[in-house]
């Protein structure tokens, strides 16, 4: 055991060691106090709480090498955050056309930024980026929603919760406007719609749909629209760092889904776009 004076000593060393670096520090002090607090359950141990001030009684086992204990905790806050698992509001539309895909389910969508959406036996769920955005589009649709067509069938919309990994990067890229829109121009026109939608997809992205407008210079303005918005900022973050594209302005673009106030055209196919909310009184 070392004496309480010297582990006092050794305490006021590495606070004025981690002061240097407050958010090293404050990351540190969050993750060792948990491991020692963890600890002390087990074992029943004194731990190392530095918030308590140099009165606390370090733990013999943390003290007893300093360079090993310098090295954990150096280590314990240069890791990552652990992500959070949480509850997310979702949309889950049921009973579609056979026909429908996920354009088509995205033409219903409205109100919003979409972070996700993915369509599997005849079942679509969509994930708005904001919560409130998912319950007031859910609510709007409590009876369904009538489509054209096809002996006017009625889509069911149901506010349901998955669970969800929430990712801090992945967060902080919405907030500064990260969409599953990416716009890049000018983009020439000898690019055909078919190596457009190879770049896009390159067997590792979901790539909804894309469209091209040409412009009387012989460029255009090309829009990758992604299932996902982990999609689009790797897309982005890929094309940005290659050299054929190094003529051309990447940036995330207005998400439709937000734009629009009801249902819509969503891509060449607007199959969708004649469907009706069912009324309270059907």
């Amino acid at each position: 055991m070392i004496p309480a004076v010297d582990a006092h000593k050794y305490i006021g060393t590495i606070m004025f060691t981690i002061s240097e670096d407050r958010a090293l520090a404050e990351a540190w002090q969050k993750k060792l106090t948990a491991m020692n607090q963890a600890e002390a359950k087990e074992t029943s141990k004194p731990t190392l709480d530095l918030a308590a001030g140099a009165d606390s009684a370090p733990a013999a086992d943390s003290l007893a090498d300093p360079a090993a204990f310098m090295a954990k905790w150096r280590s314990l806050a240069t890791q990552p955050a652990p992500m959070k698992t949480t509850t997310t509001p979702v949309v889950v539309f049921k009973n579609l056309p056979d026909w429908a895909n996920v354009s088509d389910v995205l033409s219903l969508v409205h109100g919003g930024v979409v972070d996700r959406v993915s369509i599997e036996n005849g079942e679509a769920v969509v994930i708005f980026t904001d919560a409130g955005d998912c319950k007031r589009y859910a609510a709007l649709y409590q009876k369904g929603i009538r489509i054209a067509g096809d002996g006017e069938q009625v889509v069911t919309v149901e506010l349901s919760e998955q669970s969800d990994v929430i990712d801090a990067k992945h967060d902080e890229a919405i907030k500064a406007g990260a969409t599953r829109v990416v716009r890049a121009v000018p983009v020439l026109q000898t690019l055909t719609f078919a190596q457009l939608q190879a770049v896009g997809q390159q067997d590792v992205y979901k790539l909804e749909h894309l469209s091209y407008l040409a412009a009387a210079n012989g460029a255009g303005i090309v829009r990758f629209y992604f299932c996902n918005i982990t999609d689009s900022i790797n897309f982005a973050g890929s094309i940005k760092g290659s050299q054929d594209w190094e003529e051309c302005d990447v940036e995330f673009d207005a998400d439709p889904c937000q734009l629009a106030t009801g249902f819509h055209s969503n891509a060449p196919s607007a199959r969708m776009v004649s469907a009706v909310a069912v009324s309270d009184e059907l």
